[in-house]
């Protein structure tokens, strides 16, 4: 199976969507099993990441900055390096594994 989470983020002067990224992406290894813990990182300032202490926790980053926030969702299927895709919002974290909703989905879907 070749699935993975995308998320993507764009800048923004409000709010470190970067930054919210992190810390999904760290909640999602902490408590994903492997093979469900699977992060594409779709966003428009590479070099934002340069100020995280662990950028490793993005299995993929894609350099991307053709649409932003909503608009860039229009992509995710184009944009997603996995056969099978969730994408998430930045401001979101998990707090439990979640990988039987994952099997369910890909069992489930067309």
């Amino acid at each position: 199976m070749n699935f993975g989470y995308l998320i993507i983020v764009s800048t923004s002067s409000e709010c470190d969507y970067t930054k919210m990224a992190y810390a999904l992406a760290l909640s999602i290894k902490i408590t994903q099993k492997p093979g469900y813990n699977n992060i594409a990182l779709v966003i428009d300032n590479v070099d934002s990441l340069q100020t995280l202490n662990s950028p490793w926790v993005f299995d993929q980053i894609i350099n991307w900055s053709e649409e932003i926030f909503w608009d860039g969702r229009a992509w995710m299927d184009k944009l997603s390096p996995f056969d099978n895709t969730v994408c998430l919002d930045a401001d979101m974290l998990f707090i439990r594994d979640y990988s039987h909703w994952i099997d369910y989905f890909i069992d489930n879907s067309e």
